[in-house]
């Protein structure tokens, strides 16, 4: 593997990243409540994880890639929010975000990148519970499936927002 290409590519990755994050939360903010949804569950970013293993040639390369892309997206994230908007949620959860970034990302899509070109038991296992993770999230994958399927919901089945928006809120 070339060490510079794979340099530019963790680097297009980590600005990507700072595109997705400063995306997420200014979708927090939209008027549009399931765009304001999109980041809010961890299904969707169980999906860019699986596709930046799927994309890796190697689990190492995954890895690399991963945290490059996840830190940039938490970063870019909570900058958004405190010089955009205006407000800062505080250090402790970019904290938090940036140590799942730069472990459980990382980890994850070493594993898938391992797990795509292979078959058996422990592969599947492994691609099944990410892909399981998805859809028990019951966010938004089921919330757009049954908003472009049905165009309502089932009964009992809340098209909802999962928290307040920052602007109830009160700002420090």
């Amino acid at each position: 593997m070339d060490v510079r290409r794979e340099g530019l590519r963790v680097g297009g990755l980590a600005l990507l990243g700072v595109a997705a994050g400063a995306a997420a939360k200014w979708a927090d903010e939209s008027p549009v409540g399931w765009l304001g949804e999109l980041g809010t569950y961890a299904g969707v970013w169980i999906l860019a994880l699986a596709l930046v293993a799927r994309l890796a040639p190697a689990p190492r390369a995954a890895a690399w890639r991963a945290a490059a892309f996840f830190a940039a997206l938490a970063v870019a994230y909570y900058a958004w929010a405190e010089h955009v908007l205006g407000f800062a949620p505080g250090g402790r959860a970019l904290a938090l975000w940036l140590v799942v970034a730069l472990t459980a990302a990382p980890g994850g899509a070493a594993a898938l990148a391992w797990a795509f070109p292979r078959r058996g038991p422990v592969p599947a296992a492994l691609v099944a519970l990410a892909a399981g993770a998805v859809l028990a999230d019951r966010g938004v994958v089921w919330q757009v499936w049954w908003a472009s399927v049905l165009d309502a919901a089932p009964d009992g089945f809340r098209l909802r927002p999962v928290r307040p928006s920052p602007r109830s809120c009160s700002r420090s």
